[in-house]
């Protein structure tokens, strides 16, 4: 059972967030986002076995460079892709900084384990 307090301050962030977003719909015509031009940081990229061989290292590197990509958090299934990205003077020549992440699958079987 919740104290009081517990109760008082779960309905006071319940509130919060209730106000903010009839906030942000009563704004929602009159804000625009600013435009950005700077670095990007994509942190979420898959680079599967599945990818690599529609999208080669140097079609994926020159995708980020025309986007304006800087730095990845990168992740595969198997670790190879990343590996890939991590390693390759390309990616130096790029100016693209992978941040590798290494992922326990090494293949969809292993989503049963």
């Amino acid at each position: 059972m919740l104290s009081w307090p517990s109760m008082l301050a779960d309905m006071h962030g319940r509130l919060r967030a209730l106000a903010m977003l009839a906030c942000m719909g009563w704004l929602g015509g009159a804000v625009q986002a600013a435009d950005y031009s700077g670095p990007l940081f994509d942190a979420h990229l898959h680079y599967n076995e599945e990818a690599q061989a529609p999208h080669l290292l140097a079609d994926v590197l020159s995708r980020m460079q025309r986007n304006g990509v800087k730095a990845i958090i990168a992740n595969s299934r198997p670790n190879d892709g990343t590996k890939a990205l991590a390693s390759s003077p390309q990616t130096r020549q790029a100016g693209v900084t992978v941040v590798p992440f290494v992922r326990l699958y090494r293949n969809r079987a292993d989503y049963d384990n």
